[in-house]
């Protein structure tokens, strides 16, 4: 179990068997830093933060307005009129609920694969689209810097996951799996999991 572990650095440790779940919470802790220990109780950033599954990041709602605001932002907003049904607005208002769809509908996508086909699944069907967004991401004309940059450090990270990801299932199948986690009180896999 990988617990702070969230995106598809996650999403990549299931698909590849390296963990059996992943443990995170509502769009926050998906990471972990041992420096967060030497900050005081409380504070942090009240600020609402809206995911992005193409481009596998949250952004605050004024980095976001200034993704809307260049053209082809499009395919960064939520289409997907069973989670959001008034797009934007829905993902602006709500992005807590937006969140739990979106890392749900991935989980499920990873959970119907067979292990063995799992990892090239992932690559095919995750990873490899959200380059594609997000090379078409670092080239909008975004007027905000700090925006732009953010959403071009969000490609380099992802072509480099999936580069590094490709050379891995490329060398053939891997040895081991890791077992999907049980349920404390039973044998029944944890539907959270995998999403079965």
């Amino acid at each position: 179990m990988a617990d702070c572990a969230g995106g598809f650095a996650a999403l990549a440790s299931l698909a590849f068997g390296a963990v059996g779940g992943i443990s995170h919470g509502v769009g926050q802790k998906e990471g972990f830093r041992a420096s967060d220990w030497k900050k005081p109780p409380g504070g942090g950033s009240n600020k609402r933060r809206i995911y992005i599954p193409e481009l596998d990041r949250h952004f605050p709602e004024d980095q976001l307005s200034a993704i809307f605001a260049a053209r082809g932002r499009s395919r960064f907003g939520c289409n997907d009129p069973s989670c959001c049904p008034h797009g934007i607005d829905d993902m602006i208002e709500n992005p807590h609920a937006h969140f739990i769809t979106q890392r749900s509908r991935q989980l499920d996508s990873l959970s119907v694969v067979p292990d063995a086909k799992r990892a090239e699944h992932f690559l095919l069907r995750h990873l490899e689209p959200a380059v594609r967004s997000a090379r078409l991401g670092s080239r909008l004309k975004i007027a905000d810097d700090d925006t732009r940059r953010l959403v071009d450090d969000a490609r380099k990270r992802l072509v480099a996951l999936r580069d590094t990801l490709d050379d891995l299932e490329s060398r053939g199948n891997i040895a081991t799996r890791s077992s999907p986690v049980a349920f404390r009180g039973g044998g029944r896999v944890a539907s959270a999991i995998l999403g079965r």
